[in-house]
């Protein structure tokens, strides 16, 4: 978030996700930029506001099974 009050905009904001793709496949949305496992999706400009939200949802299926109880985590960055 840009919180700074009277701040100028966060421009170029791009969000990259690093996705365990030895155990995933994307199903869903088709058209993502992902190289050597990194997606990179850009969101533009974010203006100043302590409530600014953008939804990106990732749909993906295992490519394997997996023992129960196994946690599976992501986290992503954003950068500007």
């Amino acid at each position: 978030r840009n919180t700074v009050e009277g701040s100028p905009a966060a421009r170029n904001v791009v969000l990259n996700d690093t996705l365990d793709l030895e155990h995933f496949e994307v199903v869903s949305p088709k058209n993502l930029n992902i190289k050597k496992g990194v997606l990179t999706y850009p969101i533009g400009n974010v203006p100043y506001t302590d409530n600014y939200q953008k939804a990106l949802t990732l749909t993906v299926k295992l490519k394997k099974e997996i023992p129960n109880g196994t946690k599976v985590c992501n986290a992503a960055e954003l950068t500007s």
